[in-house]
């Protein structure tokens, strides 16, 4: 499991549990009925993502950018043993969902108007 480290308002860098901060980037269907992009605007910061299923692969990452004002959204797709996640095919894959996100913290997911890093899980902001 990829470890984190968050800054806090002190300036502080302070380690977080790494399976309590990576479950929080996966959708929870228990979000009263708000939809995915309601709930990242509502946080409207840079970069705060969810990862939900998708429809025609597996799992879809959702990132909010406030500079468009909109909800990216990239297919992951995997193996069929799940053992590779990747989002371009022609790029870098991952033994995981979560090392995939901690990637896209230091590069850029490809967008229409250049590209977004991921900046935190939304779980964290709700």
């Amino acid at each position: 499991m990829v470890s984190v480290t968050e800054t806090c308002e002190s300036g502080d860098y302070v380690d977080l549990d790494p399976k309590s901060y990576w479950s929080k980037i996966f959708w929870s269907q228990d979000n009263s009925g708000k939809t995915t992009k309601n709930v990242l605007q509502s946080i409207g910061r840079d970069g705060v993502f969810l990862v939900r299923p998708g429809g025609t692969t597996k799992y879809t990452l959702e990132v909010w950018s406030g500079k468009d004002s909109k909800v990216n959204k990239y297919k992951i797709h995997n193996s069929p043993d799940e053992i590779q996640f990747w989002i371009q095919e022609d790029g870098a894959k991952f033994p995981n969902v979560e090392e995939l996100c901690h990637h896209h913290y230091n590069e850029k997911l490809h967008s229409m108007k250049g590209g977004l890093t991921l900046t935190g899980p939304y779980g964290l902001y709700i």
